[in-house]
């Protein structure tokens, strides 16, 4: 039972990115990867806010 339930969710997954690579061929590739580019910019411009937002919290206090 648990055999049966495993392998269509990994084949699926794999399915759905070999369709992907077929259609887009080169398209499909760089859309994945602006799609992890961005992920990460919005990742750091978050951390930036986060640690210039702390670090004028205590500025602020030293003064």
């Amino acid at each position: 039972m648990e055999p049966r339930w495993q392998v269509p969710a990994a084949h699926g997954q794999g399915a759905v990115q070999r369709r992907l690579f077929r259609r887009g061929g080169l398209s499909g590739v760089v859309l994945v990867a602006a799609s992890k580019a961005i992920r990460n910019v919005a990742v750091l411009k978050f951390l930036d806010f986060v640690f210039v937002f702390v670090f004028g919290f205590q500025l602020k206090y030293i003064l």
